[in-house]
């Protein structure tokens, strides 16, 4: 059996966990505010330079929806407006964005907000800084999750919480793979040359196919008993 297959169509594998079940469920995300994540990066801003930084905290909005009216409003291109890294839309977040504005003085982004029927954004801070964001740039998310209307053995909660504290598999989640999968063969589909995706969907799908292969080689080694490990050969 190969260690990589493209035909997943719309169906994600239900990988191996390497603790088990528990017997015990409770609700997930019912509304954004039991998802909270926020980007851990400091900024000592050079107060001149190029660029204004924001720091932006939305909510039921993605994060390159909120870049593109963060480039509206500044009257510039949408690839002028850069961040670090993606955050999920169903959730409370808040990171940075990068705005590029040469030859202009900082704008006042005090104030500067829009809110929806379903979602909304806010600018909580700025400053200028002479060095552009670019992807990759912050060292961690810190993640804040709810779980509501547990039931079940809460002992056994307890106990599991516990031994995560030693270490867990850390999948890539749903998210990163679009509806039942979708994003991962659309990825198989344009590398056969069966579509023709822009610049933005050919990173997300590149993204979902290399998260599927990262699932697809640890739930390898959970399977082998050796995830805790490293390996000859690995970084």
């Amino acid at each position: 059996m190969p260690l990589f297959c493209w035909s997943v169509s719309t169906m994600l594998p239900d990988w191996p966990r390497a603790l088990g079940g528990v017997d015990a469920d409770g609700i997930l995300k019912q509304s954004p505010e039991d998802f909270s994540v926020e980007e851990c990066f400091e900024v000592d801003f050079s107060h001149d330079g190029e660029f204004d930084w924001l720091w932006v905290q939305k909510r039921g909005d993605s994060t390159e929806y909120v870049a593109k009216r963060l480039a509206t409003i500044a009257g510039v291109p949408a690839k002028a407006v850069t961040y670090s890294g993606l955050k999920d839309r169903q959730a409370v977040t808040q990171q940075w964005f990068c705005i590029h504005l040469p030859g202009k003085q900082g704008r006042d982004w005090s104030g500067v907000a829009e809110q929806g029927d379903e979602g909304g954004w806010q600018v909580l801070r700025f400053g200028r800084h002479r060095q552009k964001l670019r992807i990759g740039s912050h060292r961690a998310n810190r993640f804040e999750l709810r779980l509501r209307d547990i039931r079940g053995d809460t002992a056994d909660i307890e106990k599991r919480l516990e031994q995560l504290r030693g270490g867990f598999p850390n999948y890539f989640g749903e998210q990163r793979f679009g509806r039942a999968g979708d994003n991962v063969d659309a990825c198989r589909r344009w590398l056969a040359g069966e579509l023709r995706p822009g610049r933005f969907q050919r990173g997300i799908y590149l993204s979902s196919a290399r998260a599927y292969l990262f699932n697809t080689v640890l739930a390898r080694r959970i399977a082998q008993g050796n995830w805790q490990q490293p390996l000859d050969g690995e970084l």
